[in-house]
């Protein structure tokens, strides 16, 4: 076993890092090692964590095996936390997208963006040009920027330093693919809207046990 490249992915989900073939590619390579994946694992399991993957498979993070403990449950309102005051504006980019593509599919694993384009076609629309700068206002990020290029490399500088997008690294810098971590986002929003539901059926029912 490579000791250096074990801590390293202990220390990359513990921190809450999605391990993809696209930012993570050794890392994701051995962990689909069966054997790798199940001693990482028995490790994990040392300190309440363990190891799975995404749904569609892409990606592998780490969750809690026990969430009763209180030190547990306040990292987690942490985290959830952080999540929630990202939400508005990675659901804009997703939309921003979405509207780019020609058969309005939603950003996946995979997907290339060029900035080349992305950049063509806000600065043919003034709508887009008023999302983006929407983008930018709730990603807290600097708004002294006046072009629709600075503001576009703002948004693609933050998303690709959280690992939202890997850099292709081509001569330009401008070709960037969608990584794994939106596959846990996407199941993320997908926990939110049916804890939501519980809650709105819950309070339906109070309602009307209130009302009998």
């Amino acid at each position: 076993m490579n000791n250096e490249a074990f801590s390293e992915i202990v220390h990359l989900l513990i921190s809450g890092e999605v391990i993809d073939n696209l930012c993570f590619t050794l890392h994701y390579q051995r962990l689909l090692d069966n054997v790798f994946f199940d001693e990482m694992n028995d490790f994990l399991h040392r300190i309440d964590r363990k190891c799975v993957k995404t749904h569609d498979g892409y990606g592998f993070y780490a969750v809690y095996l026990n969430v009763q403990q209180r030190k547990v449950q306040d990292s987690i309102e942490s985290h959830f936390n952080a999540f929630v005051s990202k939400i508005e504006p990675l659901v804009e980019w997703v939309r921003l997208c979405r509207s780019l593509h020609s058969e309005s599919k939603p950003l996946a694993y995979n997907d290339i963006i060029t900035k080349g384009h992305l950049l063509s076609a806000i600065e043919q629309s003034e709508y887009l040009q008023s999302r983006l700068k929407e983008i930018i206002k709730k990603l807290g990020r600097s708004n002294t920027a006046s072009s629709s290029q600075e503001h576009l490399e703002s948004v693609l500088k933050y998303l690709t330093a959280e690992n939202y997008l890997f850099n292709t690294g081509s001569d330009t810098g401008s070709v960037y693919v969608a990584t794994a971590k939106w596959s846990l986002f996407y199941e993320q929003l997908e926990y939110i809207a049916a804890c939501e539901q519980i809650k709105s059926d819950s309070d339906s029912q109070l309602k009307q046990d209130a009302l009998l």
